[in-house]
């Protein structure tokens, strides 16, 4: 089952993803992109298809990778 406090507390002692910004925004991708059209609440929805690794990497680098996202989707 599914513990935000187990992985906070696991962040604060150490353990991370450390995965790049430009990796996570690629992984986000591909994953917006198998999404059906019109479908509600993408960043949500995005991080949670993302499993270990959206649940562990920090808010600010998830916004970061979102924007990035974002306008690579545009391009």
């Amino acid at each position: 089952m599914f513990s935000k406090n187990l992985f906070s507390e696991m962040r604060r002692a150490g353990m991370s993803v450390s995965i790049s910004s430009a990796k996570l925004s690629a992984a986000m991708l591909d994953v917006l992109l198998q999404l059906p059209a019109g479908s509600m609440r993408l960043k949500e929805t995005v991080v949670r298809h993302l499993g270990l690794l959206g649940q562990m990497t920090p808010v600010r680098d998830i916004n970061q990778a979102w924007n990035q996202t974002k306008k690579s989707e545009k391009a």
